[in-house]
């Protein structure tokens, strides 16, 4: 096991041609410039962390002390603080090709992209800080989770609702349990 895919991570190497896709979207009445331009400012840090990282990647292997370990419970710190890095950069650039590529598709939320702006703002995807945000992003992904809440639905990009309090399990087109088959 090792931190890195040598290289071949689909994610990581779609983050140019997201890029550009970014840079060629226009405005439109369900995601305004203003809201563009965020993502297009954090796609480009995205880029240059993604190179910093793997130049981080190849000093520590450059290291002596670099040799793989014999199990988990000895991996140094720094390659695990490496890894925790890797994970929430490539959760960013995941949730901006999901947006890119469906924001056509889904409902009017989704393609706003107040949840992609809060996505890629969080700095570690385990962390969560308040006030990063800017008050209109903040207000919308409030009174989207409110109106969730309210309707009984899961915190969710897609509206999934919640089974009515009670309600039995659904039993795959059938009235009775599954035990009783």
């Amino acid at each position: 096991m090792s931190v890195f895919g040598r290289g071949r991570d689909a994610t990581f190497a779609s983050l140019p041609a997201l890029i550009d896709r970014l840079a060629g979207l226009a405005p439109d009445a369900g995601c305004d410039e203003e809201r563009l331009t965020a993502p297009r400012t954090r796609a480009e840090e995205l880029r240059a962390r993604l190179d910093a990282l793997y130049a981080r990647f190849h000093d520590l292997r450059r290291a002596p002390a670099a040799t793989p370990p014999a199990s988990a419970k000895t991996t140094p710190p720094r390659l695990m603080r490496l890894a925790e890095d890797l994970c929430a950069l490539h959760a960013k650039v995941a949730a901006l090709g999901i947006w890119l590529h469906n924001r056509d598709h889904l409902d009017a939320f989704f393609a706003d992209g107040a949840w992609l702006e809060a996505a890629l703002a969080r700095e570690q995807v385990h962390q969560y800080e308040v006030g990063d945000l800017d008050p209109r992003t903040a207000r919308t992904l409030f009174d989207r989770m409110n109106s969730q809440r309210e309707k009984h639905e899961f915190f969710s990009l897609r509206t999934m609702r919640q089974a009515a309090p009670g309600a039995h399990e659904a039993h795959h087109g059938t009235d009775r349990p599954a035990s009783a088959a």
